[in-house]
């Protein structure tokens, strides 16, 4: 005689990922759309540059932020590093812009959870900042989000020439090689 065989409950793993909130990604059909917080620093500087550009912009951000705006969703906490870890998982890269070599703060819980979710993940600083490298990085992968973050605004001055050329690298259609002086 056979057993009666009752549904498997679904583990909490797959409960969870039912009830995730997934951001809406617009595309103005040149470019990925970037994914950040509108948190202070590279962050911010990225989004000025890209709504200049016409690029699409989308993101998380911490509870209580002043109107995120229709493409930025609240994280259920007002802790910046829920924004940054579920901005890091919506996006296809991460780009991690810091002003020099070594990783820390943002960039360095970025570069976590970009282990921890599989994601590919590129640093950038002015020292190594190459355009062809950059373009070669981003020719091989299919995007349709990209998260820009790094350092905070005391640092991010001096890298606001970084992040102008940087997006005009992402807006430059990535397979005209010719179109960007860098």
């Amino acid at each position: 005689m056979k057993a009666a065989t009752r549904p498997r409950k679904p583990s909490s793993k797959s409960r969870r990922k039912k009830r995730r909130v997934s951001l809406t990604l617009g595309s103005n059909g040149r470019a990925p759309t970037l994914v950040s917080a509108r948190s202070g620093g590279v962050e911010s500087m990225a989004i000025e540059h890209a709504s200049r550009l016409g690029l699409a912009t989308a993101g998380f951000v911490p509870s209580g932020t002043r109107n995120p705006g229709d493409s930025f969703l609240a994280t259920p906490t007002r802790h910046p590093s829920q924004a940054l870890k579920w901005n890091v998982r919506a996006a296809d890269v991460t780009l991690l812009i810091t002003p020099d070599a070594q990783l820390y703060g943002r960039a360095r819980l970025a570069q976590r959870w970009c282990g921890r979710y599989r994601k590919p993940w590129l640093h950038l600083h002015p020292a190594a900042f190459d355009v062809e490298q950059l373009r070669t990085w981003l020719r091989t992968r299919k995007l349709k989000s990209i998260h820009i973050t790094g350092a905070l605004e005391h640092q991010a001055r001096a890298l606001e020439d970084l992040v102008e050329r940087l997006l005009l690298a992402i807006d430059c259609q990535i397979d005209q090689p010719k179109t960007l002086i860098g």
